[in-house]
């Protein structure tokens, strides 16, 4: 591409207002970024966390076509969108940062935190420069981190601090100030950039690329002066931001009496430890076989609850209150995980594209290194029962999909048809952590129907259909193509 002259160039042009717009909207960019906050608060903090982490898929997608396919080489459309980026991109970091001071939960805070650090990470991208570029990227991994890490951390605050929960209110204090708040007093000074922790690096490295070049390259002394001022303003609010959430959920503001807030403070506990619990179900059903235990209330504040009550409460529940059975764990090995070392492998070199003797040793490496590492993780290796089912039920996925795919291509581009809209729920007989998490998958990933909720209360899915006028068939229809064959598969 590139290099376009007269029609072609204009054409050339609007496609990258186009793509920049398409990527703008992922990655949070003003005008396109107000879907964000709303919907990164009301996602559980797992979910936010990679949704944190998928955001900046959208910056990274800027700079490669931006900064690649329109770059210098692209001739009358390079650079196109280098009069729109910069200034977006610090209206983007001053509207996070106004957004976090009107933020009334921490969730909501923290997601307008994610657009700040955007509009950082673009406002370099903005400046079209290698050194730039270098510094925008160290800034990237660094944010994306510490903001995933405070969604995570932002649940267990809320799970301790009862009735009040997430909101920004006075309330008594938590059950582990000394460590919550520690985290909270890093991942604070990280996202203001204070010395020395990485946030500090990388907004430094970005200011001292923003400087003017000496040979004129790039964007100069307007740009250092903009991004000088929105750091400093970042640095200014930012810390403060934080800094209110945390005297809300550590310091204990509330007027209470001192009893009062003691009973306060262990019917939060008691509230903790059925979020917890609730949690330790999700990593269950994804097959980490987490163990979470709730925070032990400090001597002499109220009754400590027993550890088998402890124990008790952090084991996931299937349909009719029975345990799932959670396999003993085993010694990491080099193969303890097959499956995920051939999935590791075969991503390598697809990605690679290439079957060349350095690949296919790192794909080994890759494959053998990962799962030992992350043993802990991933809880019990899958094993299969029945290999040949597993491809029967491979084959009949596949089909499915593609005659979705059509069925879904009728609906939406017939103008005489009507669909119907209908949530479906499907009752489970599946108990292996992985068997769920693959069926609830598996349907998501045919066109024309969502798996919305995984209810081990009532050990069933609810499933949302594009078009069902009968939803008791195609539940039956859903256990009949889709369970059994997980059912013979895991055993």
């Amino acid at each position: 591409m590139g290099r376009g002259h007269g029609p072609d160039a204009a054409l050339l042009q609007a496609a990258a207002l186009l793509l920049l717009v398409v990527f703008g909207f992922k990655a949070a960019l003003l005008p396109l970024a107000m879907w964000l906050p709303a919907t990164y608060a009301a996602a559980s903090a797992p979910v936010a966390a990679l949704f944190a982490i998928m955001t900046k898929v959208g910056v990274y997608a800027i700079l490669r076509v931006h900064g690649v396919v329109f770059g210098a080489d692209a001739g009358a459309s390079a650079f196109t969108v280098q009069p729109l980026l910069l200034p977006l991109a610090l209206l983007t970091s001053a509207v996070g940062v106004l957004g976090a001071l009107a933020a009334h939960t921490l969730p909501r805070l923290v997601a307008w935190l994610t657009v700040s650090s955007v509009g950082t990470i673009l406002a370099a991208l903005g400046l079209f420069s290698a050194a730039a570029w270098s510094a925008a990227l160290y800034y990237m991994a660094n944010s994306t981190l510490v903001i995933a890490g405070l969604f995570l951390l932002a649940e267990l605050v809320s799970a301790q601090r009862g009735e009040v929960g997430e909101r920004l209110e006075p309330a008594s204090a938590v059950a582990q100030p000394t460590l919550l708040g520690l985290m909270l007093l890093l991942a604070a000074a990280s996202v203001a950039g204070l010395p020395p922790l990485p946030g500090f690096i990388g907004k430094l490295m970005i200011l001292q690329a923003s400087r003017p070049l000496p040979q004129g390259g790039g964007v100069g002394g307007g740009a250092h002066g903009g991004l000088a001022h929105a750091a400093g303003a970042g640095a200014r609010w930012q810390y403060p931001v934080l800094e209110r959430a945390q005297r809300h959920a550590f310091l204990g503001l509330g007027s209470e009496p001192a009893a009062d807030r003691c009973d306060a403070r262990a019917a939060g506990l008691q509230r903790g430890d059925e979020r917890l619990r609730r949690a330790a179900q999700a990593l269950h059903r994804c097959g980490c076989g987490a163990t979470v235990r709730p925070p032990r209330l400090r001597r002499g504040r109220a009754r400590r609850s027993r550890p088998a009550d402890r124990n008790h409460a952090a084991l996931p529940r299937h349909a009719g209150g029975t345990e799932m059975n959670t396999p003993p764990k085993t010694p990491a090995g080099w193969l303890s995980h097959p499956v995920v070392s051939l999935l590791i492998a075969a991503t390598w070199l697809l990605l690679q594209q290439s079957l060349a003797v350095p690949q296919l040793i790192a794909a080994t490496v890759l494959a053998l290194l990962l799962p030992r590492l992350l043993h802990g993780f991933l809880g019990p290796a899958i094993r299969l029962r029945a290999p040949g089912a597993a491809l029967r039920f491979a084959g009949v996925v596949l089909w499915d999909i593609v005659v979705s795919n059509l069925t879904v291509a009728r609906l939406v581009l017939d103008p005489r048809a009507k669909p119907q809209p209908a949530w479906v729920p499907v009752p489970l007989a599946l108990t292996h952590p992985a068997a769920i998490t693959l069926l609830a998958s598996v349907i998501t990933t045919t066109p024309g129907t969502v798996s919305c909720v995984v209810d081990e209360a009532r050990g069933e899915i609810l499933v949302h259909a594009l078009d069902c006028a009968d939803a008791a068939g195609m539940a039956a229809q859903i256990k009949q193509r889709y369970e059994a064959p997980l059912m013979e598969i895991f055993g």
